[in-house]
């Protein structure tokens, strides 16, 4: 399997349990100085949506229907066998590390969407894209929230590589959907490719670049 990017959104459903007490990873070290202090500037700016005591990471704190699906183990070993790597789209902290330690926060897409986009977050997207240089980069999107917003964009900025986007269409609910993208992402983990469909839902695997 070439080095994989795979990078998905974030939920409402969060907990403060850690499950990585040894393992820790920001966005940060990603980025140039430039798209470091864009992303900085952001959360400054939602700042006060944040009000979890504790940090733990990303992985760890998500814990809605994708994430209840998705195997963290899997993303764990592509990590450290360096066969893969994950970003998640956050509507609290922009563009966080799978194993980046965050806090908890109330913040969604659909409320802080634009300002993100305004503060450049595709531009940061696509800056982790280029200096980190997966081989293959794989979004894991709903249809709505705006989080799709940024993964295109900076799919439209992130130089030559291949770029492919994976949604759910024909679900019953925004929970069928979710729990279809969490498999979908254990099966490119464990088996390297996404399958056509789970459950209800059909995936639809298609480039976008």
């Amino acid at each position: 399997m070439p080095h994989l990017l795979i990078v998905t959104q974030c939920c409402k459903a969060k907990v403060e349990q850690e499950l990585f007490p040894h393992v820790a990873r920001s966005v940060l070290e990603g980025l140039d100085e430039r798209h470091r202090s864009l992303l900085l500037e952001g959360r400054r700016r939602l700042a006060g949506t944040i009000y979890g005591g504790r940090e733990v990471s990303a992985l760890s704190m998500y814990s809605g229907h994708q994430y209840r699906v998705l195997d963290k183990q899997l993303v764990l070993e592509g990590f450290l066998e360096g066969r893969a790597d994950m970003l998640i789209v956050s509507a609290g902290y922009g563009l966080v590390h799978a194993f980046e330690k965050v806090r908890l926060y109330e913040a969604s897409m659909k409320k802080y969407g634009r300002l993100w986009m305004r503060a450049g977050l595709d531009r940061v997207l696509a800056n982790y894209v280029e200096n980190t240089g997966p081989d293959l980069v794989y979004g894991f999107f709903s249809r709505t929230g705006g989080y799709l917003d940024v993964f295109a964009g900076a799919s439209r900025l992130a130089g030559s590589r291949e770029i492919r986007l994976v949604t759910a269409e024909g679900c019953r609910g925004v929970g069928n959907v979710m729990r279809s993208l969490g498999y979908a992402i254990n099966m490119l983990l464990s088996e390297g490719r996404v399958p056509k469909g789970y459950r209800a839902c059909r995936l639809v695997d298609n480039r976008l670049k």
